[in-house]
């Protein structure tokens, strides 16, 4: 009940909205000596592959016999998942401890739910004496809260054009964003990703005296073969060593995503052997709790589910399906936050829909059944069918058909929580 009561209120300052600024956590984290100056921090920002490729560095460090705290967001099922130490959430007493330590500045000083959240995180990896932290960003990275790290390497992931309205209309602006976590003289990073993005985080790496590094060029993965089951073979090197593991996160983009976390190592200065990346890679799920990545919770028929929610995620995961799987067809249940291009993301689902069943999760971003509805007819798609919420939509799976689960980590939480019921 005390945990329920403490979410609650956590969750009200979303009144607050999305405040870009570093005065507020900056002000709070100095109030309790800066908690995180106390533990070394690898940094990553991006649209897509945060979560997957902090994952995969949490796991590698964690089979290195490090102690590693892990900071990602949203959640998918509880609140805790956000915050853990070498795999393990945190705690209903600690968190509410933690809250109800940090939830009187959010009435001093207008506080967001993500930077209590944040100073929550850094205060208990402090209080814990972590080795490492792996501390994803929520939204953009010059102003993110998160953004008072002082990391010994920042990662970038793949960049594409999110959050308008806050981060800029062009994929240079949001580059620009992005780059805001490059610190001076700290290596950073950077993933696959188009010219023009590399040009404009260049010029911030540069302006900073910050090593600009691109994963492409690391070399760490050499070979990859797609196997069926939804995992990878891959021949990775590391420091000249080469070793064939099992990355379990199918796709070209997660092979992008392993590529950045084994040069953000190399240039990290951490020792590492080749035994402990190859078993953080296999047993990155495991270590990590990572879910909902093009999962694969059932065979013949397929059962998928899938957090993509933006244009470029969804077309590696209809990229994906097809190099994995082939040519195959999908009911989808399908839902989007308003601020989604919903039209963009159906027009690559198409290809692969059978049926088309639309649902809303329980959220107010949570975009109207009857748009997505429009937008999907509109496009011509066959089998279009409707429901009034997760619950419903989840009882229209048809265990005699390939099912999709995909559009949202909304989505994808609330249908893990009816999946496990079961």
């Amino acid at each position: 009940m005390k945990k329920n009561k403490i979410l609650d209120k956590l969750y009200s300052l979303h009144r607050f909205g999305i405040n870009p600024g570093l005065e507020r956590i900056a002000n709070i984290l100095q109030q309790v000596d800066n908690p995180q100056n106390n533990f070394k921090s690898i940094h990553i920002a991006g649209t897509n592959g945060k979560g997957s490729t902090s994952s995969l560095l949490a796991s590698i460090l964690m089979e290195s016999g490090y102690t590693v705290g892990l900071y990602t967001s949203p959640h998918l099922i509880n609140f805790n998942e956000r915050i853990k130490i070498n795999g393990m959430d945190i705690s209903d007493d600690d968190l509410v401890n933690y809250a109800e330590v940090f939830m009187p500045f959010s009435e001093k000083v207008n506080a967001t739910f993500f930077e209590i959240t944040t100073a929550m995180a850094f205060q208990y990896f402090s209080d814990k004496h972590i080795d490492y932290g792996i501390i994803e960003t929520g939204m953009g990275g010059r102003y993110d809260a998160t953004n008072v790290l002082i990391p010994i390497v920042s990662g970038i992931t793949s960049i594409s054009l999110e959050h308008k309205e806050y981060l800029g209309d062009t994929i240079e602006q949001i580059a620009y964003e992005k780059a805001g976590i490059i610190k001076g003289n700290t290596p950073v990073v950077i993933s696959k990703n188009l010219e023009d993005v590399y040009t404009e985080i260049k010029k911030v790496a540069e302006s900073n005296h910050s090593d600009f590094i691109l994963s492409t060029e690391s070399e760490t993965v050499i070979q990859h073969k797609y196997l069926n089951n939804l995992t990878t073979e891959v021949c990775v090197n590391y420091h000249g060593n080469l070793a064939y593991t099992i990355l379990p996160l199918p796709g070209v983009h997660q092979i992008e995503n392993l590529e950045l976390a084994l040069s953000i190592l190399l240039h990290s200065g951490i020792d590492l052997t080749m035994e402990n990346i190859r078993d953080g890679i296999e047993n990155v799920k495991h270590n990590s709790k990572l879910s909902t990545r093009i999962e694969m919770l059932k065979n013949s028929p397929f059962l998928i589910i899938d957090s993509s929610h933006n244009e470029a995620a969804v077309k590696s995961l209809v990229d994906t399906i097809k190099q994995h799987i082939g040519n195959c067809k999908f009911e989808i249940i399908f839902a989007a936050m308003s601020d989604k291009d919903i039209a963009a993301i159906l027009i690559l689902l198409k290809s692969i829909s059978s049926k088309l069943i639309i649902t809303k999760p329980a959220i107010d971003r949570a975009a109207d059944i009857t748009n997505i509805q429009d937008i999907a007819l509109n496009l011509g798609f066959d089998k279009v069918v409707t429901t009034m919420n997760t619950e419903e939509a989840f009882y229209k799976i048809n265990p005699d058909a390939n099912t999709l689960i995909v559009g949202s980590f909304y989505l994808t939480g609330e249908m893990l929580t009816l999946l496990n019921k079961i």
